[in-house]
């Protein structure tokens, strides 16, 4: 039995005719046509036309050779396998990424996750034995602000007076700066004392013993009492504060007026170099060097008895030494602490008398009231027992105050001391004639006295105002144009000259002698001399009225 086909039969030279379809919708395409020559519609054609409802516009299929199509199907081939390659890599990394995901998961599951981690505390715990950390050391640490700020640093400041036959003057301000009873102040402040005490606020008096420490190119001074106040020193200033010092005190004794306290501002920090001309000169007298200072510049008001008072920081801690002020700008300087900080560190060998250091014109106003017919009798017995033969400083030292002693009895005027030695003069010029005839009765036991007392005299003779005994050869009298005469003398077994001024009464002794002089160095005078202009010899000025002849 035969089935019934319901397809039409085609005709016998009509082969099937294929309908493409939309591969959307399956549904017959639309504007499509067969290729002349190319039988039914080709797979990758249909596979790129669309029905109308899809909007595909009607695929174009033109005519192309057979090279052609052998050429366009090698690129398809190549497009292949480029797609090929890059999904193998796609699901290469894939799978990567997969076994990563499982390994942190394994990790994540392990017993050894389990375990809780114990982390280390922000602050280690001590041991139970461990010693405690060391204290930090106090230059190390920030100071503590005072109590009261700088009204409570009153208590630990002084004023600093010199004690004499006339009574006590005062000279200037100081602070503590050590519990040992250490004061520090301007150097120019107690430069004109030989004697001195201090006097705090609340009334205590106490002598200074001397010199701890000096620095005179910086104009500091560190003293010491005799006895340690029950006194707090104050604190210097540490660097990150004086970095920002908008307010500063300063606290003296400005014109008799103890104690005052004063306030103002930092106007600026400034060095020696940077001040004007005028500035410098007034410094430069005043410490007698070009040290470069680092100063601070303020506001606070300062006046005669400030000086070597402190200036303060709003903590009461010492910002720098009340120094000087210009009068017309009434700008005040006080030198930085720094350079205090670095004189604490250098004290002196020993404890030095304030003798030792002190100016000129206070070692002769200490000796002009010193001065006395008894004074001369007992500095003449300390030589004739040395033998007139130093074999230290402070035996030189009574040779040199015999020296001065002699002169200014035998020339008053010149040291202007006629009305204060005017009812002791008679005495004074007795006993500097009993000098003159021990020493001119003396045989002097050569070369080696005169080396000795000449090593000694080498460092005297060029301070002003110092006695000097020294051994001598005259070289040549000179005059000046206005009729001065001088004697130059060349100072045994050296190349030093001397000149001493001649006057009518003066007997002199001739060229080539040799001679022992006693004198005193004229106020650092010197004179110049020599043939060429360009190296002038230089002989300090030496007056005196006791020249011995000596064989040589």
């Amino acid at each position: 039995m035969q089935k019934h086909d319901p397809t039409p039969p085609l005709a016998p030279h009509e082969p099937r005719h294929q309908v493409a379809r939309c591969p959307h919708c399956h549904g017959e395409l639309l504007g499509l046509d067969e290729v002349a020559g190319a039988g039914p519609l080709t797979q990758a054609a249909s596979s790129n036309a669309a029905c109308q409802p899809h909007l595909v516009p009607p695929l174009r299929v033109d005519t192309v050779r057979a090279a052609d199509k052998s050429q366009g199907s090698l690129a398809t081939r190549r497009i292949a396998t480029l797609w090929t390659l890059r999904g193998l890599l796609l699901r290469l990394v894939a799978i990567l990424l997969l076994g990563v995901c499982i390994a942190c998961l394994l990790l994540l599951l392990s017993p050894a996750a389990q375990k809780p981690v114990q982390r280390r505390p922000l602050v280690a715990a001590p041991a139970v034995d461990a010693q405690p950390p060391p204290a930090p050391s106090p230059a190390a640490s920030l100071p503590k602000p005072l109590a009261g700020g700088p009204r409570g640093a009153i208590e630990s400041i002084v004023s600093i007076r010199s004690n004499n036959d006339t009574g006590v003057a005062s000279l200037g301000a100081g602070f503590v700066v050590d519990p040992r009873g250490w004061i520090a102040t301007n150097y120019h402040v107690i430069a004109e004392a030989t004697e001195a005490s201090v006097t705090f606020a609340n009334g205590a008096n106490y002598d200074i013993a001397g010199y701890v420490a000096i620095d005179r190119d910086f104009d500091l001074a560190i003293l010491q009492l005799h006895q340690s106040p029950q006194v707090e020193p104050l604190s210097l200033a540490t660097q990150p504060e004086l970095d920002r010092l908008p307010a500063v005190f300063a606290i003296g004794h400005p014109r008799g007026l103890d104690f005052s306290l004063s306030d103002g501002r930092v106007s600026r920090r400034i060095h020696t170099r940077e001040l004007p001309g005028r500035s410098r000169q007034f410094i430069s007298s005043l410490v007698s060097s070009s040290t470069d200072h680092h100063w601070i510049q303020h506001t606070a008001e300062l006046s005669p008895g400030s000086s070597g008072g402190p200036l303060l920081t709003a903590n009461g801690h010492v910002a720098g030494v009340n120094t000087w002020v210009d009068v017309e700008t009434r700008f005040g300087y006080a030198l930085h602490v720094e350079h205090l900080q670095r004189l604490l560190k250098r004290p002196l060998p020993e404890l030095t008398p304030l003798r030792q250091f002190a100016r000129p014109s206070a070692r002769s106003a200490e000796l002009l009231r010193q001065l006395s017919g008894e004074r001369i009798r007992e500095l003449h017995r300390q030589a004739s027992d040395m033998n007139w033969l130093p074999k230290t400083d402070s035996q030189y030292q009574q040779l040199q105050q015999l020296a001065w002693c002699v002169t200014v009895a035998n020339l008053p005027s010149t040291f202007d001391a006629s009305e204060l030695l005017d009812s002791r003069l008679k005495e004074l010029v007795t006993e500097a004639d009993r000098v003159r005839r021990d020493l001119a009765g003396r045989t002097w036991s050569g070369l080696g006295q005169v080396t000795v007392v000449n090593e000694f005299a080498d460092q005297a003779m060029m301070e002003p105002q110092a006695g000097i005994v020294v051994f001598a050869k005259v070289e040549r009298i000179v005059a000046g144009s206005r009729g001065q005469r001088g004697m130059l003398l060349r100072v045994a077994g050296q190349d030093q000259m001397l000149f001493i001024p001649l006057d009518g009464h003066l007997q002199h002794p001739e060229p080539e002698q040799h001679c022992l002089i006693l004198g005193v160095n004229y106020e650092g005078q010197v004179v110049r001399f020599g043939d060429n202009p360009l190296q002038l010899n230089v002989a300090p000025v030496i007056i005196s009225d006791l020249i011995v002849p000596v064989s040589p």
